[in-house]
């Protein structure tokens, strides 16, 4: 059977992003069953030697200064975002109005307000409202690439996708 290839995005590459970066490319390994494979497209980070480690360390075909760039990549199809707390929200709204399912590390945004807009912009966008908890199963590696296609509505989704990384992983299919 051939595996389904996700193209991912990473946003912020401090020690979160490289935790996100490292549990998609054991996608494949540690979850066989759901024939997908994680494909490292880019990452976005302002800082020109952490750009460079994305690539020649971290495995990511290319980097950007700017993660609007990542977001309009038509190559990435889905984003972790593993920016500062502040930037959040605001890297969030952007990968709706991109049309780009995302991850994103707790919290949403820096007020009630702010997490309460970007729940409310994903699900206008047909996704559930995401959210993150630090779990011993890292997120992306059971959830995030499964969100290429809309959520339906799901109680306490951990993810864009509406799955949790404490359950059995959601089906990847086409």
């Amino acid at each position: 059977m051939a595996k389904k290839t996700i193209g991912v995005g990473v946003v912020s590459l401090g020690w979160m992003g490289r935790l996100h970066a490292r549990s998609y490319r054991s996608v494949s390994e540690r979850f066989p069953e759901l024939g997908v494979e994680a494909r490292l497209v880019a990452a976005a980070d302002p800082i020109e030697e952490v750009q460079r480690a994305a690539v020649e360390d971290l495995g990511f075909e290319r980097a950007y200064a700017d993660y609007h760039e990542l977001l309009a990549d038509p190559e990435i199809d889905v984003v972790s975002i593993c920016s500062p707390n502040f930037l959040h929200a605001e890297i969030a709204l952007a990968a709706i109005e991109a049309g780009k399912p995302f991850w994103i590390e707790k919290p949403m945004g820096v007020s009630a307000e702010q997490a309460r807009t970007v729940a409310q912009a994903a699900e206008k966008a047909g996704r559930s409202p995401p959210s993150a908890s630090t779990t011993a199963t890292p997120p992306p590696s059971s959830t995030c690439a499964s969100s290429c296609a809309p959520a339906s509505s799901a109680a306490s989704p951990t993810c864009a996708c509406g799955s949790s990384p404490t359950t059995t992983p959601p089906p990847w299919g086409p």
